[in-house]
């Protein structure tokens, strides 16, 4: 059966699409009406691949549809077409489903645990609730702490840590995470990305999960004299890059398609450009987000360099011989 060719495309969400959670980046919004067009007679393969989290696949979708206006049912995004930081992670985290395991970040990072099936989950005040049975002082938790019958001990017994976003209170987190490898060095950290910088609405860039990671390890081994490796999701890693190109030929293979190229579209060189490079992606460098020089990154050079999304359809367009724009 005949099968046509097109383009898998994967693209960052900060700093390409939109900056923060609140402003699309006013050029991408034509772009994506257009290539989420259902009247084309193209249905471009396409997943958002961030290291932002801290919330649901669906609930990202939700947002991007809202700010780029794609209102129609054929248009709108879904979670197929997001991965976000822990997305890599979920096979893993569904291991733990009978394990307690301590959580860290910002955002609804409860909601991504019982996405996942898991119940034995803590955060960082859940956790110190536990250690001075104060339970009755968070409602929520204390419903909870009851319903699963469970004895202090039991969910004290942390199997696994998994930091799903960028921590709000660094010390707090950095110390309890401390005392945990202390008493039991060999319970396995998960940490969503590596990613130092990322792209808002503020004018410079901010630090991001990766600025905590290094704090963490460098701690770890400066007072505790613990050499700590954690397991990384996220980009530019290639469990992440690859569980993009799975995605993005399963949405193909529903069309009844072959992916001709895989295109990564970002705006930060150290993780969009390097890691597309890395794992069999053409990369395309815009300077919407943290990349804002002229010509090309000299560390991690782009296959493309254009201004924005928008410039970034019209040139797939071009290679890949399609009126998508």
């Amino acid at each position: 059966m005949f099968r046509k060719k097109l383009p898998g495309i994967a693209c960052d969400i900060d700093g390409v699409l939109i900056r923060g959670s609140h402003n699309p980046i006013v050029s991408s919004i034509p772009a994506m009406r257009m290539l989420r067009n259902p009247s084309s007679p193209y249905h471009i393969p396409f997943v958002c691949l961030s290291n932002s989290g801290g919330n649901l696949e669906k609930s990202k979708a939700e947002q991007l549809n809202h700010l780029l206006n794609l209102d129609s049912e054929i248009s709108r995004l879904n979670a197929e077409h997001i991965i976000l930081n822990f997305t890599p992670f979920r096979p893993i985290i569904e291991k733990y489903r009978e394990k307690s395991v301590l959580i860290v970040g910002r955002g609804k990072i409860n909601e991504i645990m019982q996405d996942c099936g898991v119940q034995k989950f803590v955060n960082m005040n859940e956790f110190r609730s536990l250690e001075s049975k104060t339970v009755d002082k968070l409602p929520t938790f204390h419903k909870k702490f009851q319903s699963l019958k469970l004895p202090f001990e039991k969910w004290l017994d942390i199997s696994g840590i998994f930091i799903l976003n960028d921590p709000i209170e660094w010390e707090t987190n950095i110390q309890l995470i401390s005392e945990l490898l202390l008493k039991n060095c060999d319970i396995p950290v998960y940490s969503s990305h590596n990613d130092a910088l990322y792209s808002d609405e503020f004018p410079l860039s901010r630090f991001g999960l990766g600025g905590f990671n290094s704090v963490l390890i460098s701690l770890l081994k400066k007072i505790n004299n613990l050499d700590k490796k954690l397991v990384f999701s996220g980009k530019p890693l290639s469990l992440t890059f690859e569980c993009a190109k799975e995605r993005l030929k399963k949405i193909a293979d529903g069309n009844k398609q072959e992916i001709s190229e895989f295109y990564m579209i970002g705006d930060n060189p150290n993780v969009d450009v390097m890691g597309g490079k890395n794992n069999g992606f053409k990369t395309i460098l815009v300077r919407t987000g943290v990349f804002k020089d002229k010509g090309n990154d000299k560390e991690n050079p782009a296959d493309y360099v254009v201004e924005d999304f928008n410039e970034a359809m019209r040139l797939i367009s071009k290679l890949e011989k399609l009126e998508l724009i």
